[in-house]
């Protein structure tokens, strides 16, 4: 036979049929730091590496529970975890029934677990823009399609465009997705578009899914914010937090769905099946919980201060800046600067790196729109976010056509 002896490559799923290949943003920082270059990275996202004191949590002795030696499976997540976040709930007026709450390892799973819940495959999910890249790679190894709706920017911050939300709207559409407050716009959902969302999910029978990780971050939350949707009743919605902005601790996988409004019980003896699949959360992070949520304060007023005083010099340093403006931010880790006469973001963002070492993510990565932004993470050291600052402006200052 021809081909006799011939091994045969495996097949990959198409759903994975991704391009993994390196954007040119990317390729030019690695490159950089092989080279040794100091780099001013105004991106870093990684609370554990910029510079905050964690003294306050000690393995040695949160661990050292004789019940991390036990194996005791509960899909849900061990009663004790569960409890340390019904209190967090609880202190701010919202009691949480201890059937309602399940534990995952992270939001990223959580939104998975809500994905098969609610979708059969080619169904459809709403999901904003601009927001995280995160949520296509999770459609698409669910295979369910997502539908964008727009964010618009108004003089008082973002607000959802109702218009390309009802737009999106199909017959597939299973549930609504929101982040409050989202990333990177930093917008808290109002309260007049909670109204909206929550009458079109009734009204459609569609799930809304709250995620609200960045909610213990405000920085000037305009007066019809809205800081959460739990304890809310009506559709059928989930509002999901978690460690890794809670605790600032990204390596301490543990995150949570709470689920309530209409089906809520069915929904969650659902999602329970699902959990009991993986069992994912382990047992470590799960009885440290209740030491740790008491000393969340302590972690949090250093991150809160940090990203106050970035915000501050950001706004002070740009003001009267030609072509160069901050967009209202109501919370979260993220600041917006928009950039008038920067016509290609991808060779200002290389421009920037190559002549001043400044890393920035053009605003395009989040699909921010035609006009040009750069994505900064207020959580970058303060010296370095002061440096970073000034050499984006005076970069734009050379670059731009105004």
């Amino acid at each position: 036979m021809k081909d006799a002896g011939k091994a045969k490559r495996p097949v990959f799923s198409r759903r994975t049929n991704w391009d993994l290949g390196e954007n040119v943003l990317a390729s030019a920082c690695r490159a950089a730091r092989e080279s040794n270059k100091k780099l001013i990275d105004l991106t870093i996202s990684n609370p554990t590496r910029s510079g905050f004191d964690y003294s306050a949590f000690d393995p040695s002795h949160d661990f050292a529970s004789l019940e991390n030696l036990h194996y005791n499976p509960d899909p849900l997540g061990l009663p004790v975890a569960r409890k340390a976040v019904r209190d967090l709930y609880a202190q701010a007026g919202v009691p949480v029934p201890g059937n309602r709450l399940m534990l995952c390892a992270s939001t990223s799973e959580a939104y998975s677990h809500l994905f098969r819940l609610l979708c059969n495959n080619g169904d459809a999910l709403l999901a904003p823009v601009p927001s995280y890249p995160l949520f296509q790679f999770l459609a698409d190894v669910c295979d369910v399609t997502l539908m964008p709706y727009r964010l618009h920017l108004e003089t008082d911050g973002w607000r959802i465009d109702r218009k390309s939300l009802l737009a999106a709207l199909s017959a597939k559409a299973r549930a609504i997705i929101v982040v409050s407050p989202n990333n990177p716009t930093g917008s808290y959902l109002d309260a007049g578009d909670a109204d909206f969302l929550c009458r079109t999910a009734q009204e459609r029978g569609l799930a809304l899914i709250c995620d609200e990780v960045f909610a213990d971050y405000p920085i000037a939350p305009r007066a019809s914010a809205v800081r959460t949707l739990a304890g809310r009743e009506g559709p059928l919605s989930f509002v999901l937090g978690g460690l890794s902005k809670l605790l600032a601790m990204p390596q301490m996988k543990l995150a949570w769905i709470l689920t309530q409004g209409t089906d809520a019980e069915e929904a969650c003896r659902r999602l329970e099946m699902i959990a009991d699949t993986f069992l994912s959360v382990n047992a470590p992070v799960q009885n440290a919980l209740p030491l740790w949520m008491p000393r969340r304060e302590i972690i949090q007023g250093q991150v809160a201060r940090r990203i106050a005083a970035n915000m501050e010099f950001l706004r002070a340093e740009l003001a009267g800046k030609p072509g160069l403006t901050v967009p209202p931010v109501e919370g979260g880790w993220y600041g917006l600067v928009a950039m008038e006469g920067i016509a290609d973001e991808d060779g200002f963002a290389l421009s920037l790196l190559e002549e001043r070492g400044v890393v920035i993510h053009p605003g395009y990565y989040y699909d921010l729109g035609d006009d040009a932004f750069a994505v900064l993470s207020l959580l970058t050291p303060e010296d370095l976010w002061k440096d970073g600052v000034r050499a984006l402006a005076e970069h734009h200052a050379l670059v731009s056509v105004l």
